[in-house]
């Protein structure tokens, strides 16, 4: 007995040099003849095998290196100064205008890289949402907000901003290479933070000057950077440099 049936395939992602985020790009149907009398009907393999194929072979895609194990942790680590330079490095090559430093969570960095190949997959297991970066720009007085907030929770990713967690009068505070000065700062953070995510009312409306989205993936962002260090024959060099630390 020989029956019809219909099945689709969707085409779950395609990925460019610049792009890394999934997306549904083609969805088409094929009828297929199947004989009840047989085990196994290998038309239906034969469809859906390029497209198992494409999807694996991407996520296995080697980006580039990375010389050593990095995992997160506070007040600092190699894996969140990695993740906000990489970030920060990245979205002041999409916008052209300032931005001070760049805050992110602890939290929101999913897992550690492992020392060795670092593949698409690492990044979305790194980054599994869909967060977008932003600019926010904030106040003198919600600045110091957001460095006690530092203090509170004993450390976040941070890029460009070098604290003492025991310093209560922010003398300390370096932004760039510059003191902490009474002026509105421009600061890159995820559109989670700038909602309130993490407690970080600070970014939030009502709060802020400003917000800015730059319609880049944190993901996305991340993949370019490693790209562009696999294309130059670099590796990732995250490592410790006393941004945040609890000084006397």
């Amino acid at each position: 007995m020989r029956t019809r049936l219909t099945f689709y395939v969707i085409l779950l992602l395609t990925l460019g040099s610049c792009a890394s985020h999934w997306q549904v790009t083609e969805v088409f149907g094929e009828n297929c003849v199947l004989d009840s009398n047989e085990a196994d009907e290998p038309s239906i393999e034969h469809v859906i095998q390029p497209y198992r194929d494409s999807l694996g072979a991407e996520i296995k895609r080697v980006l580039c290196m990375n010389e050593v194990d990095m995992t997160k942790g506070r007040p600092e680590s190699a894996m969140g100064n990695w993740f906000a330079d990489a970030l920060l490095q990245e979205a002041r090559k999409t916008y052209a205008g300032q931005i001070d430093f760049a805050l992110f969570n602890h939290g929101g960095i999913r897992t550690s890289l492992s020392k060795g190949e670092v593949t698409v997959g690492n990044l979305f297991e790194l980054m599994p949402f869909e967060n977008e970066l932003v600019v926010v720009t904030l106040p003198y007085i919600e600045t110091q907000n957001l460095i006690r907030y530092l203090v509170i929770t004993g450390g976040e990713p941070v890029s460009d901003l070098k604290v003492n967690l025991n310093d209560s009068t922010f003398s300390s505070v370096l932004i760039g290479a510059l003191p902490l000065e009474k002026r509105d700062y421009h600061v890159l953070t995820s559109d989670y933070l700038s909602n309130g995510g993490d407690n970080m009312i600070f970014f939030t409306e009502g709060h802020r000057t400003q917000r800015l989205n730059l319609d880049l993936k944190v993901r996305d962002a991340l993949t370019e950077h490693c790209t562009a260090l696999g294309e130059q024959g670099m590796p990732i060099q995250g490592m410790k440099d006393g941004r945040l630390y609890h000084g006397q």
